[in-house]
């Protein structure tokens, strides 16, 4: 782990940067800059990963054509910048509505940062906040400035959000089979293997989140598609692996109590996993879509069209074939099947308008 911190010495910045061994708390390397202003400390950034690179003795040309310039690839403004690390922070933490209130603030003081254009379309993906193409085709005169990796997957991203994810996927190819160390190329690959019907491959979407957690153990937002994935897999252990990992890292995560509900009802103690979703908020439409599943799967009929009724308050439109659904599993259950197959009709029209 490298860690550091920025303080003053008369004019000057000092920058240090400390290379630890997590293990054994062991220090392997300390280094020193200095900067006679705050613009300078991007410019820094560069050389700090060189040197770090050179105390791991990793060869400086390995994985990269020419040294990382922080101010020209991503912004030099300071203050886009510390508004975009929050912003970051608050997306990997699933607060999307936060998230994108500092992307926000970011682009408003640099509207040349592109990848805050880029994480700003993920968190109103995430939270289905908006339009994420409208978002990222007002960054996409701006990408020239991003590492050309980073612009693959920005194209990428937006070809999969427009629906084109046979353009989507070969760009994703270009980069997940070159091996380039990216986890949000492998994440995103991993979303077209988990939704687009022609790329459907839980086993291959399953091995692109695990990439991702080998690049980045910290990137959260792969852990409800690969835990679904391993439940749906029937691997019930392995995804009993993964949330004592998430429980451990992220005690009190509404994301992971609700994965602790699923497999215990995966596991056959439905009525437990539905009274655990039950203690947690359910005026949260995450928790309410599932505890909807569970009900459905114990045959609480007239609980279901109560939750989904709350649903389509909060519902955004791609929200509304699923929803469409459970309601017509509700009838089916209750034996209304002209209703069952009327709300089916509406949910694939509602699938096909989108």
């Amino acid at each position: 782990m490298l860690v550091g911190q920025i303080g003053k010495a008369g004019t000057k910045l000092i920058l240090t940067a400390d290379l630890i061994d997590v293990a054994s708390g062991r220090t392997l390397g300390s280094q020193r800059q200095e900067a006679d202003s705050s613009t300078e400390l991007f410019a820094l950034a560069g050389a700090i990963a060189q040197q770090t690179r050179e105390q791991l003795g990793i060869d400086a040309d390995v994985g990269s054509t020419s040294a990382f310039d922080l101010a020209k690839a991503l912004t030099d403004n300071e203050e886009a910048y510390r508004r975009y690390v929050l912003g970051e922070t608050a997306l990997q933490r699933l607060e999307v509505e936060d998230a994108l209130v500092e992307f926000e603030a970011a682009i408003a003081e640099d509207p040349s940062f592109a990848l805050a254009y880029y994480k700003a379309s993920s968190a109103i993906t995430w939270g289905a906040l908006g339009d994420p193409i409208a978002k990222l085709e007002a960054g996409l005169p701006h990408i020239g400035r991003l590492p050309e990796h980073w612009q693959t997957t920005y194209r990428a991203v937006l070809e999969s959000d427009k629906g084109n994810n046979d353009e989507a996927w070969q760009l994703f190819d270009e980069l997940t089979l070159s091996g380039v160390n990216l986890p949000d190329a492998y994440y995103w690959q991993g979303e077209i293997a988990t939704h687009d019907s022609r790329y459907w491959d839980p086993r291959k979407a399953n091995e692109l989140f695990e990439r991702v957690l080998d690049l980045d153990p910290s990137y959260r937002l792969v852990f409800v598609h690969l835990f679904d994935g391993y439940v749906m897999a029937g691997d019930l252990p392995t995804a009993r692996r993964l949330l004592e990992r998430y429980t451990e890292d992220f005690p009190g995560d509404p994301t992971v109590d609700r994965a602790a509900a699923v497999l215990l009802a995966a596991e056959g103690e439905i009525d437990q996993g539905i009274a655990m979703l039950q203690t947690l908020s359910e005026w949260d439409v995450p928790t309410r879509s599932r505890l909807e599943i569970l009900q459905l799967m114990v045959g609480n009929w007239q609980r279901v069209r109560e939750l989904v009724a709350r649903d389509e308050v909060q519902a955004s439109p791609t929200d509304w074939p699923d929803l469409a659904a459970k309601r017509a599993d509700a009838a089916t259950g209750e034996g209304q099947l002209g209703e069952a197959i009327a709300e089916l009709e509406e949910a694939a029209i509602l699938v096909e308008a989108s």
